[in-house]
């Protein structure tokens, strides 16, 4: 079984991965990607497992953390495919460049970078991708002369499966990793060799010439001999100071002459207001707003954003694009990290909605005092713990809001006004029966769902029948749309007039 046909029968096999996501195309320039298909044909890239990852680093936004999102079943494939995985501790706080280089998979080191993994992030051991990469070289050298003997046995038997051939992939990943100016003289807390040394002891001229050009350091090199081979490298190469930074979106081109402005995000890349379509078949028709990245220094990752047209800003003038890119985290349009998505809601809307009666006040405190605004569209986007705990949250600070007394309406009444279930829409929901007025309440056990779609609700076999030829084109084409509270649909459709976007 090749490695496409493990991580697709683990998807099936369900995890926390497993979200129904689109199958997607690696987030790189065309040409590098047929370039890749010819080189490293088994990069995982081209896994089903990491077309759900990709979706997910997406709407996520960048994050270092591998663990975080490789759930346990997937790690045992891992190790049936990464040749040195077996035997190491997979908890250590690994990135997805970490596994780049165990793997010595450069189309993972691209694409990784490109989703905003940086080159500077550290394990739990303070090791960079490169001194890993470096120090796994090194120790793969020392096991092929039996100077590891002292090592568990499934440890050196996994050493002893690297062959020249991923030496040599491993040392791609690493120059890859110094050409995004990684640093050149990184030294982890505790460890004794800087990365420069181990390029040294590795007696790697083009993994030395790299760092030189760089800016490492020649301190502690030691004897004459070494410091003569250092002179013999750098004597030949350029002074003209460390070569410009090469820019993170796979275009190969420097930093400085492509992504150091905006630029236009590329239409066959998955869209990032969470549709989970490409931009091609979904924003970029849309015709208020367009998306656009560019390089953001100060986080060190591609920031993606967008750009709202002179027609939306006529509508209201006060709506700037960072309270726009703040209301569609806040709606499940998941541009941005998981910390973004819990920024303060947006005022501006609230404000509209409060002064115009068209929202529960019940709704509004909540929002204000957990800083959420929940919708079903935003739960897709998020690890369903983190889920759970936000919707806790928020049903916590309704009753806090009961509880103060300032409602004079019965607490089931604000309830039903305010309260989210696991859906993400209402907690006690209505029948979608022909004409049924039922509802959910505290008191009686929630109605059952279409076992098509799990999303359509009826209070009984009679009420689902009676709606079964309206709801069926929509339940076979997974199209069904989960409720909203009314404050919810308030608040969306205020997004809808103000940007002119079409939320999921």
């Amino acid at each position: 079984m090749n490695l496409n046909q493990l991580f697709h029968k683990s998807r099936i096999q369900g995890g926390d991965l497993r979200r129904n996501l689109p199958r997607s195309e690696p987030q790189l320039p065309r040409p590098l990607i047929e370039r890749f298909r010819t080189e490293y044909p088994d990069s995982i890239i081209f896994t089903s497992f990491f077309s759900d990852v990709r979706h997910i680093m997406l709407i996520r936004g960048p994050t270092s953390d591998l663990t975080a999102m490789i759930p346990v079943h997937f790690k045992a494939l891992l190790a049936q495919t990464v040749p040195n995985l077996e035997g190491l501790d997979t908890d250590c706080g690994l990135s997805y460049l970490h596994l780049a280089v165990l793997a010595g998979d450069l189309p993972l080191a691209y694409e990784s970078v490109r989703l905003g993994t940086s080159v500077h992030c550290k394990d739990k051991h303070d090791c960079s991708p490169l001194f890993y990469g470096l120090e796994l070289m090194w120790n793969i050298k020392r096991a092929a002369r039996g100077r590891f003997r002292d090592l568990p046995a499934e440890f050196q038997a996994s050493l002893a499966k690297h062959s020249l051939t991923n030496l040599a992939r491993i040392s791609k990943v690493c120059l890859f990793l110094i050409a995004h100016h990684s640093d050149p003289n990184e030294t982890p807390k505790g460890y004794s060799l800087s990365v420069f040394h181990l390029a040294f002891a590795l007696q790697n001229e083009e993994l030395i010439r790299a760092l030189i050009l760089h800016g490492a350091s020649r301190s502690g090199l030691g004897n004459e001999a070494n410091n003569a081979y250092f002179e013999s490298i750098a004597s030949k190469l350029s002074t003209a100071g460390r070569p410009a930074r090469i820019c993170p979106c796979g275009s190969e081109r420097p930093l400085k002459d492509c992504h150091q402005s905006s630029q236009p995000y590329p239409t066959d890349f998955i869209c990032l207001c969470g549709s989970r379509k490409t931009y091609a078949a979904c924003c970029v028709k849309k015709p208020n707003i367009s998306w656009s990245e560019n390089w953001n220094e100060e986080k060190g990752w591609l920031d993606f954003g967008p750009t709202i047209s002179r027609s939306a800003r006529a509508v209201n003038p006060d709506f700037d694009e960072t309270d726009l890119k703040c209301a569609m985290v806040l709606t499940g349009m998941m541009d941005a990290t998981p910390a973004k998505w819990l920024e303060k809601p947006n005022e501006i809307v609230l404000k509209i909605l409060v002064q115009k009666r068209r929202i529960d006040p019940a709704y509004v405190a909540a929002c204000k005092t957990t800083q959420i605004a929940p919708s079903p569209s935003a739960i897709r986007a998020i690890p369903k713990p983190q889920w759970l705990q936000s919707m806790k949250t928020w049903n916590s600070a309704v009753d806090a809001y009961i509880a103060s007394g300032v409602d004079h309406r019965a607490p089931e009444t604000i309830e039903a006004a305010a309260k989210i279930g696991y859906a993400g829409g209402p907690l006690w929901c209505k029948c979608e029966g022909e004409g049924c007025s039922k509802m959910e309440s505290r008191d009686a056990e929630a109605f059952p769902r279409c076992s098509g779609c799990k999303t359509a609700v009826y209070c009984s076999h009679n009420c689902q029948k009676s709606a079964w030829k309206a709801h069926k084109t929509a339940c076979r084409a997974g199209d069904v749309k989960a409720q909203l509270l009314p404050s919810q649909e308030a608040y969306i459709g205020e997004l809808v007039r103000v940007t002119g976007f079409k939320f999921s």
